[in-house]
C-alpha cells in the first residue's frame, strides 16, 4: 500500500482552509477597523476637552481670523503659537497626526469644531465633525462621508459606530 494523500484529500483540505478564511477576513478586518476607530474616539474626546479648557481661559476669538489648534501625537493638542499658522488655512501633514487619522480643531468668535478625518488614499472618505456653538455651548458630531456607494464599508461603520452617529452622505463636490 502506497503512503501519502491522494488528490481529492489535498483538495477537500485546501477548500475548508480557503471557506475558513472566507470567513475568518472580514471578522478581522471589522475588528482592526474597531480597533483604530477606538483611537479616534479617545483623541477627538481629548481635543474636545483641551478646546473647552481653552475656552474657559480664553473666552472664544474676538477676530474673524481665530484660532487653529494642531494635534501631535507626542504632545497632544496644543495651539498654535504663530501668527502665520493663524492666519492661513489650514492644511494639515496628515502623516504627522498618526497612521490612520488626522485631526484638527479650531474656533472663531462664533463656534468651535474638532475633526478627525480617516488618513488613507482608500475609499471612502469618511470624517466625524463635532461643533460646539457659542450660543448652546453643547458639542454636536456628525459622521460623514463622500462616497455614496462605500456606506457600509467597515471603515465608515467603524468610525461612524464607535461614536454612535449614523453616517451621513455628503458630496465632496
Amino acid at each position: 500500500m502506497k503512503k501519502g494523500f491522494t488528490l481529492i484529500e489535498l483538495l477537500v483540505v485546501v477548500l475548508i482552509i480557503g471557506i475558513l478564511s472566507a470567513v475568518a477576513l472580514p471578522q478581522y478586518t471589522a475588528a482592526v477597523e474597531k480597533a483604530r476607530a477606538a483611537e479616534a474616539t479617545t483623541t477627538l474626546g481629548s481635543m474636545k476637552r483641551a478646546v473647552d479648557i481653552w475656552i474657559m481661559e480664553n473666552g472664544y476669538p474676538t477676530d474673524s481670523e481665530g484660532v487653529w489648534f494642531y494635534y501631535s501625537t507626542t504632545a497632544g493638542p496644543r495651539v498654535s503659537d504663530d501668527d502665520e499658522s493663524l492666519h492661513r488655512s489650514l492644511d494639515m501633514d496628515f502623516n504627522s497626526s498618526s497612521k490612520y487619522f488626522a485631526y484638527t480643531a479650531a474656533c472663531d468668535p462664533n463656534e468651535c469644531m474638532a475633526i478627525v478625518e480617516r488618513n488613507d488614499e482608500d475609499w471612502p472618505y469618511v470624517r466625524v465633525e463635532a461643533y460646539k456653538s457659542k450660543s448652546t455651548n453643547t458639542w454636536v458630531e456628525h459622521c460623514r462621508y463622500d462616497d455614496n456607494s462605500k456606506a457600509n464599508s467597515p471603515r465608515v461603520k467603524a468610525l461612524c459606530s464607535a461614536f454612535s452617529l449614523n453616517p451621513e452622505y455628503q458630496s465632496s463636490h
